[in-house]
C-alpha cells in the first residue's frame, strides 16, 4: 500500500463539519464569542431554553442565565478568563436554568474552551 493510500488516524474536521455536528447535538449547545456574545445556538438550545436562534445570536450570554446572576454574570467569566483558573471548564455540574417563560429548569452544563 503506498502512502496516499494509506488511512488516516485522525479525521479532519472542517469548520463546517464541526457546526453541522453540533446543529445536530441532541444537547443545548452554545457558544460564545470574546465579548459573551452567543455566537452559536443550536435547535437543542432553542427547546431547553425556549428562545429562537435570531433571538439569541448577538446578544449577551447573560440573557440566558437566571436573572439573579445576570447582572454579575460577565465579571464570573471575565475573573475566569483573566486569571486562568477554571473552576468550572472541563467539568460538568447541575445547574438551574430560567427559560424564556421565566420558569426555571434543571440540567447539567459542561463548559469547554476553544482557541
Amino acid at each position: 500500500m503506498t502512502d496516499d493510500m494509506k488511512p488516516t488516524t485522525k479525521l479532519d474536521m472542517t469548520a463546517d463539519v464541526s457546526l453541522q455536528l453540533l446543529e445536530q447535538a441532541t444537547d443545548g449547545v452554545v457558544i460564545i464569542n470574546e465579548r459573551n456574545e452567543v455566537v452559536f445556538f443550536n435547535p437543542a438550545a432553542e427547546k431547553l431554553w425556549g428562545f429562537t436562534e435570531d433571538e439569541v445570536i448577538g446578544r449577551n450570554v447573560s440573557c440566558l442565565v437566571p436573572s439573579v446572576y445576570r447582572a454579575d454574570h460577565d465579571s464570573y467569566i471575565y475573573k475566569n478568563r483573566k486569571t486562568g483558573v477554571n473552576r468550572i471548564v472541563g467539568t460538568s455540574r447541575e445547574v438551574t436554568f430560567e427559560n424564556k417563560a421565566g420558569d426555571y429548569i434543571s440540567g447539567e452544563m459542561s463548559i469547554s474552551t476553544a482557541l
